[in-house]
């Protein structure tokens, strides 16, 4: 006989969390560099800026780096003024302009940063990884996710001497799709600097359900 809605919810229940985690190697890398110039003259301190990152796309370009896998994600200018006894003294203006760069194969990323900074780049901002598969990552994580929640449950009911239903009545996504892993967040400021070696690790996708079950 058809249970009604009704019966259902009187239905005894457990609620339980699970977790999956898939671990993977990335095939992309996202790299921020850019150049940071000071000048007491502000038109100075923006020609040799637009020189630098001039040098910096470039040598992107040759290198097999497209237009389109290069993307400004901050320009600004700035005041700079030094302090001393007390007093504020104008001292020019800063001039800092980043690039976002994506490279498809992220063992190049030392040897990009290393091109960057010997063409004009002073600027290193981050470098993170990510792969063109995260969604088919993640979706795998829940399915381990949704798992681990089944067999908790089977744990805890046979615990009392009960059976589960097979079907939950209600199922909470508690994640999101995984954002890249970063590598490096602080900046550097170097005119040079020797072969770069960039360890990227692997990529961990997590995913968590709160399942809800009914037994009898």
């Amino acid at each position: 006989m058809q249970q009604t809605q009704y019966q259902r919810d009187k239905w005894p229940f457990l609620v339980v969390h699970g977790e999956g985690i898939v671990k993977a190697s990335p095939d992309t890398a996202r790299i921020v560099v850019g150049a940071r110039t000071e000048n007491e003259h502000l038109q100075k301190a923006q020609e040799e800026n637009a020189d630098r990152i001039e040098g910096i796309r470039t040598v992107l370009h040759l290198n097999g780096i497209r237009k389109e896998e290069i993307q400004t994600t901050d320009y600004r200018i700035e005041t700079v003024y030094h302090y001393a006894d007390g007093k504020q003294t104008f001292a020019g203006y800063l001039v800092l302009h980043l690039l976002a760069v994506t490279v498809l194969g992220p063992e190049k990323a030392g040897a990009i940063v290393d091109m960057a900074v010997k063409n004009g780049a002073n600027e290193v901002s981050g470098i993170t990884f990510s792969s063109s598969k995260s969604q088919n990552l993640y979706l795998n994580a829940l399915s381990l996710a949704l798992t681990d929640a089944r067999v908790k449950a089977e744990t805890i009911a046979r615990a009392f001497r009960a059976k589960l239903r097979p079907v939950p009545i209600s199922v909470i996504e508690a994640a999101s799709p995984p954002a890249p892993e970063p590598f490096l967040k602080a900046a550097f400021d170097s005119s040079s600097t020797p072969s770069t070696q960039i360890e990227m690790g692997s990529i961990q996708v997590r995913a968590s359900v709160e399942v809800k079950y009914t037994y009898y």
